[in-house]
């Protein structure tokens, strides 16, 4: 295939507001993606200690059980 000079115009960018406007998407992208991990970070902390505060009682109602009958 043989050399083919497209001259100096590839590669222009012919929208000049292109970048604004994709750093404005992309900054609004992380600013709705980081409210969704807070959020589903919220909701895995609340279950997370629920779960510990009944494991907790069940454990202590046990133990109260177990030393009853001794």
């Amino acid at each position: 295939m043989a050399y083919t000079d497209i001259g100096s115009s590839a590669g222009v960018v012919y929208d000049s507001n292109e970048n604004a406007r994709l750093n404005d998407f992309a900054n609004k992208f992380n600013d709705l993606t980081q409210k969704i991990d807070s959020k589903d970070t919220k909701k895995k902390d609340t279950i997370r200690y629920i779960i510990i505060g009944v494991s907790a009682v069940v454990i202590l109602a046990l133990l109260k059980i177990v030393v009853k009958k001794k």
